[in-house]
């Protein structure tokens, strides 16, 4: 490569009669020489000041086309490079007179402008300029040299000589921006050179996944069979190049109201420079706040009109943000609906061919082996997050280990120093001793051998141990650390928050004390870890402001116990006034006081002390109490009106059946729902009749979770929940899910079927497979899975036609050691996790109304990791499967119909 300046060859004209006959053939048709404008069209300028003439030209002789196919062949025996498979291909033949120069360029053709027509873009991208040969030709007398600045090479000319360098990395054939060169002014004289520029079309055997223009048709049939669209009807691909300060202004890709097809898409002006700082050539959606940096290789995919309605989708307005450095270069593939007058849906699907790499001027290997594939790659725009999910902590946690690596490297390098300094120090002391010993030293230095190894100490024993006390050893270790914390991979301090959010929200749900947390004793389980007085301090502050006082209150009481003697100047003033600022808050003024008497013995000359004593003076200490770190518990769970404490003490277990209210379930073997059943019936435990709420016992298998794990691998991303006009991430929900269509594997689909036998209803219209899990005091509060009103009101149903979710089956996939149960409040149930199982229950009457009574919600993990799999049935077509009743049993349910009929016996 020319960065290497190894690929710089001499190829030597050996007969000067070549020379002659060459200059002979060109020069009677001298022109003024061209050089190539932004849009790819020959111009004459000052930036290149010579004549010239390509030749053969259509009157050279025999004799002149045999001498310039010798030198041809020369330079295929030379570079190793194809030639135009061995026809005699155009020369250059260019004489600089007296100040003639050829100023700083590149040799390829790759950046260039829109406006190039689509086949000679096209025809640049397959057959650039991938070497160069430059044959001098006479001596000038002064000037003309050929300089290379990036290489900082300067080649003087000299009869005979031939120069060659790459212009396209012969490995990748990625630009090669070394190959940047000029031709100086000449001085005295003139210079003649003859070029031969050698094409990349014929490399073949460095590029064998290569596309030729003519092949383009056949790359759209292939992609064609590739991707389906239903309906839809998929134009030619279009392809774009944008250069420097390349963009598309904010826009739409539907046409609008337009009624004619050929009409412009609708405009609006462009997007605040804000949003596209610094990204050069990202794509931005700024009613989304999405941006979307290229990245070759990938696809990104949208519609463009709601699916749903089909109605135009003004969330979708989006543009490209101008190309700061280097050259971007996509492919649209839009598609239109043939079912509406509306033209229904334009589907775009960009491939992105130049990327992460834009400031390299990565876009050569653009047509590969590899690029059908492409189209199947959807943009995941997904931010990381680890705390809401045991599965993506397990994936940082090897990020630890390599972390502890690099610190232990970077301790042993310093730690070999510090011992080879400790022994230096050792025996420069013991020789030190020993010549004072010998009357002052005086006649220690008697001795030429004493003289010498004093001597060499001082000169060069000295100047090592100086030269290695000056050494920063460990660096590589340390520039390794750093650049692993810089890592998106790693968790950052909204992680932190996340992971404090979790043993906050255990907690208040499990009535957890601060103390027990602090020691690692959770529900009763000794874990062994203990916490500090940092992460006490940590969580508190994390309590205050979230508002959770009373809990705040607690980890300030159990940093306060872990207050050492070494810490107490710096830190016990902190707490205490900590403490002090929360008692008052909460009327603990008894306990304010104590912890101001605490204070002003501490710092006596603080003055705001006084300023606090004097206030708490004016409190009555009589109606004053001592905090509780948890309310106490109501006497009649009953009379709770507070939906979100039901789910609270439901998950901690207070909310749970009588034994009178247990006693009408039961358990046994379920084969009425399908004939296959009578074969292989199901083990089947009621938990609710009124609503019904069942558990079907070993109904999934370890080979089908192996299946379902392997599908959702590197796709589970945070979990959102409904909200009034949009989808949304919350702390209501906390863990990671994936949505897979049964289409993708087998098993998902024998799920599907074994779902249809265990309830009698129709898998057709499901939503797709939902794979979730929860991470650090995961959970998901209470919650109904049907759809609210509003929601389809605000189009945040998918495919609305199908109906509400007439019922839910709630696959357990992994046993949890402790917590994360899920709770029915109103019918007080709560479902432990048993790997295996799955969880039945009918979110709508029968008569299509919601069951508020399915109030439900997942309760935080305390210990382990919780899998689920979620199949929401729609109502479409269930009509025959669960028909209405002879009443609305949304006014009137079962058991109040058994009661009436009970009543009135």
């Amino acid at each position: 490569m020319i960065y290497t300046i190894t690929n710089l060859s001499n190829i030597t004209i050996k007969l000067i009669a070549e020379i002659d006959v060459i200059v002979n053939v060109g020069q009677p048709e001298y022109l003024e020489a061209s050089t190539i404008d932004e849009i790819h069209r020959p111009k004459v300028s000052t930036y290149r000041w010579a004549k010239g003439n390509w030749i053969p030209t259509a009157n050279s002789t025999e004799e002149q086309q045999l001498t310039l196919a010798r030198i041809q062949q020369r330079i295929r025996d030379m570079t190793e490079l194809a030639i135009d498979r061995g026809k005699l291909t155009n020369f250059q033949l260019i004489t600089y007179g007296f100040g003639g120069q050829y100023k700083i360029h590149f040799d390829f053709s790759g950046f260039f402008d829109n406006n190039v027509a689509l086949k000679n873009r096209i025809d640049l991208i397959f057959n650039d300029r991938i070497g160069t040969v430059l044959f001098y030709l006479n001596d000038p007398n002064g000037g003309g040299a050929t300089v290379f600045p990036f290489l900082n090479l300067k080649v003087a000319p000299e009869r005979g000589k031939a120069l060659f360098w790459h212009s396209l990395d012969p490995k990748s054939f990625d630009y090669e921006m070394g190959s940047l060169h000029a031709g100086c002014p000449v001085l005295v004289g003139q210079k003649t050179v003859l070029v031969q520029w050698i094409h990349e079309r014929e490399q073949m055997f460095t590029k064998p996944c290569f596309y030729a223009p003519n092949q383009l048709n056949l790359l759209s049939e292939c992609c064609l069979t590739e991707l389906v669209v239903h309906d839809f009807q998929l134009q030619q691909f279009q392809y774009t190049s944008y250069g420097y300060g390349g963009h598309n202004s904010a826009h739409y890709d539907n046409f609008g109201t337009y009624e004619n097809n050929n009409s412009d898409p609708k405009r609006i002006p462009w997007i605040s420079p804000k949003h596209c700082a610094d990204l050069c050539g990202a794509i931005v959606f700024p009613h989304l706040n999405l941006t979307l940096s290229p990245e070759r290789g990938k696809a990104l995919f949208f519609y463009n009109l709601n699916p749903k309605n089909f109605d135009y989708d003004e969330r979708m307005l989006h543009a490209a943000c101008p190309v700061l450095l280097g050259h971007k270069m996509v492919i649209n593939k839009p598609a239109y609906g043939a079912v509406s007058v509306k033209r229904i849906t334009k589907v775009l699907i960009r491939i992105l061919f130049a990327g992460m790499h834009l400031h390299s001027f990565d876009t050569r290997k653009m047509f590969s082996c590899g690029l059908l594939l492409v189209l199947a790659t959807l943009w995941h725009a997904a931010s990381c997050e680890f705390h809401s999910s045991i599965h993506a902590m397990s994936k940082v946690f090897g990020y630890e280990q390599q972390m502890l690596q690099h610190m232990q490297k970077f301790l042993g390098d310093n730690q070999s120093k510090l011992d080879f300094l400790n022994a230096r120090l050792a025996e420069y002391e013991h020789q030190l001793d020993e010549a004072q010993q010998w009357r002052g030293g005086v006649s220690y230095l008697d001795s030429p051998l004493n003289k010498y190894l004093l001597t060499k100490r001082l000169t060069v024993d000295w100047q090592r141990i100086e030269n290695l006390m000056a050494a920063k050893t460990g660096q590589k270790a340390l520039l390794r650390l750093q650049q692993m914390q810089q890592r998106k991979q790693i968790p950052d301090a909204a992680e932190l928050n996340g992971a404090i959010d979790g043993l906050l929200r255990l907690q208040s749900i499990y009535r957890l004390s601060a103390e027990d947390i602090a020691a690692g004793r959770l529900a009763g389980i000794d874990y062994g870890t203990q916490l500090t007085l940092a992460h006490c301090m940590d969580i508190a502050q994390k309590a205050m402001r979230d508002n959770h006082l009373q809990l705040a209150h607690a980890w300030l009481v159990e940093a306060n116990k872990r207050v050492s003697i070494k810490d107490r100047v710096l830190m016990q003033p902190q707490i205490l006034g900590k403490l002090l600022q929360l008692k008052m808050q909460l009327a603990d003024y008894q306990g304010a006081n104590s912890t101001l008497s605490a204070l002003m013995a501490l710092a006596p000359a603080n003055e705001q002390h006084v300023l606090d004593y004097e206030a708490l003076q004016m409190k009555a200490f009589d109606s004053s109490g001592a905090v509780l770190e948890h309310a106490p518990l109501p006497t009649d769970f009953g009379a709770l009106n507070d939906a979100n404490e039901k789910y609270k003490f439901t998950c901690s277990g207070h909310i749970k059946l009588t034994p009178a209210e247990l006693r009408p379930l039961r358990c046994g073997y379920l084969s009425e729902t399908h004939a296959f059943l009578l074969l292989a019936p199901l083990k089947v435990e009621e938990l609710s009749h009124d609503p019904l709420l069942v558990i079907y016992h070993d109904v999934i298998y370890q080979s089908e979770i192996d299946v379902l794990t392997a599908l959702a691998e590197k796709q589970i991303v945070r979990a959102r929940v409904i909200g009034e006009n949009e989808t949304l991430v919350s702390n209501v929900r906390t863990s990671q899910y994936t949505f897979i269509s049964k289409s993708r594997h087998q098993v998902l689909r024998t799920i599907d079927q074994r779902v249809a036998d265990m309830t009698n209803l129709n898998m057709e219209f499901a939503e797709m497979h939902q794979f979730a899990n929860y991470g650090i005091g995961g959970h998901y509060s209470q919650h109904m899975d049907w759809f609210y009103p509003s929601a389809f009101q605000h189009n945040n149903v998918a495919q609305p036609e199908w109906g509400n979710r007439i019922a839910t089956v709630l696959f357990y996939l992994s046993d949890v050691e402790q917590g994360g149960g899920t709770a029915f409040p109103l019918i007080k149930q709560l479902l432990k996790p048993q790997k295996y199982a799955a969880a039945f229950w009918y979110n709508l009457h029968a008569s299509g109304e919601p069951d508020v009574r399915t109030l439900h919600g997942a309760c935080p993990i305390i210990a382990g990791s919780k899998w689920v799999l979620n199949r929401w049935i729609r109502e479409s077509q269930q009509s025959t499967q669960r028909p209405c009743l002879l009443y609305n049993d949304a006014l009137l349910t079962p058991s109040m119909l058994a009661e009436f009929i009970k009543n009135n016996s």
